[in-house]
């Protein structure tokens, strides 16, 4: 038992779960602090959203670049360990930020630096994964990490810090743990055989990929998602500062709830879709997500008041795994899988990462600060109709349509 639980298997889901997790940590740690430093670098929202989106962009792009040409070399610790040295060494950057234009350039080459962190890990995790356990052991590394560390304890750590010792060196600690790990990750990650990994990669054309209904439908609500999430999550600490007055510590703690909505709604939504089916479930639990936008714009006027708002309307953030993974996982043939959850999340990426906060920003500008949330709560509506368009693909609700007609 001792030694199946120090397993190399075990080990390395937990050392790239939290690697992955330090890249959300620092990635999201520029929302958490814009408090404390916009008025300083006299940044407006749509230069704030610019610093999102240009950041979303590169790692999309670097992502597929890096991700490929590890592909062909074979060479996937050297690229993640040369990744993780360079997005931390750009937190340090960060704090050194005098102006726009400087900070802009550091997030840019974080973005580039932290894309091709998850595909790499992917790779070296399902070479190390035994089959019954490859599908657990993907979604644990890329959901676990992400949302204790960097949606959950990264509000309540780095506010703690920049309160403290102010912003520029909540950046320069931030930076930390990321050179901890890449040293870890190069002592201690064996490369995984080409033969693994590559009977994961056979390629369809996207033509051939678009021709599944469901694939197509997921990319939409991909869209969808991260548009709710990023059109909140980049200006949300903010418009709790300046506009309900928060102070620091409550809008840390508000973030630190969307964090635990997170971890909370990312097992509750998959389990429910397991028995009453995939689209009945995304349906609802986007349609339920309208509630945080909404309230933390009409309603919310306390964390006491706002919390438990934020805790129920954060529930598309259990609908990431199911269409980002689930669904996918469920309509193309195996060999496709890799190639179509890339696809799908990138366009996402593309669309809700990239465009989504530069358009939210240029809205709260010319709008008002509440125009993000307004668009949000429009892409929870959006998505909910969207849903419509699925097909069932829940096991157990298509093999009772099956025996149900024979």
């Amino acid at each position: 038992m001792r030694s199946t639980l120090f397993s190399y298997e075990n080990k390395l889901l937990l050392l790239l779960s939290f690697t992955f997790g330090f890249v959300l940590f620092d990635r999201m740690a520029l929302n958490f602090l814009v408090p404390f430093f916009d008025k300083e670098l006299g940044l407006n929202n749509t230069q704030i959203g610019l610093l999102a989106s240009l950041l979303a962009l590169a790692w999309a792009i670097s992502g597929y670049v890096i991700g490929t040409l590890s592909d062909a070399t074979g060479k996937r610790i050297k690229y993640l360990v040369i990744s993780v040295v360079i997005f931390s060494l750009c937190s340090f950057i960060s704090g050194l930020a005098a102006s726009f234009a400087f900070l802009l350039v550091a997030r840019i080459i974080m973005g580039l630096a932290e894309g091709p962190v998850l595909p790499l890990a992917q790779s070296i995790m399902v070479g190390a994964s035994t089959e019954k356990r490859r599908g657990f052991n993907m979604g644990f590394m890329q959901s676990f990490g992400s949302n204790l560390l960097g949606t959950m304890l990264a509000p309540l750590v780095l506010v703690a810090l920049a309160t403290s010792f102010g912003w520029r060196n909540a950046f320069f600690i931030a930076g930390i743990p990321g050179l901890i790990l890449a040293a870890l990750c190069y002592f201690f990650i064996k490369e995984p055989t080409t033969k693994t990994v590559t009977e994961l990669k056979q390629k369809a054309s996207i033509t051939d990929l678009l021709k599944y209904r469901n694939v197509w439908v997921a990319i939409l609500l991909s869209c969808c998602m991260m548009t709710w999430m990023f059109s909140q999550i980049t200006f949300l600490p903010k418009y709790l500062i300046t506009e309900k007055l928060f102070s620091e510590e409550d809008m840390g703690k508000s973030m630190a709830i969307f964090g635990l909505a997170s971890i909370i709604w990312g097992a509750i939504v998959p389990a429910l879709s397991d028995k009453l089916g995939r689209k009945p479930v995304v349906i609802f639990f986007f349609l339920l997500s309208m509630i945080m936008p909404l309230a933390v714009v009409y309603l919310g006027e306390t964390f006491g008041s706002l919390a438990p708002l934020i805790l129920a309307g954060a529930s598309t953030m259990g609908c990431f795994p199911v269409v980002l993974a689930t669904i996918p996982s469920e309509t193309v043939p195996r060999q496709y899988l890799a190639q179509t959850m890339g696809f799908v999340m990138g366009i996402g990426e593309l669309v809700g990462g990239f465009a989504a906060p530069a358009i939210a920003g240029w809205s709260a500008d010319t709008f008002g600060m509440h125009a993000p949330f307004l668009i949000a709560a429009s892409a929870a509506i959006t998505a909910g109709l969207i849903g419509l368009l699925l097909i069932e693909t829940a096991p157990l609700k298509v093999n009772a349509t099956k025996l149900a007609t024979a």
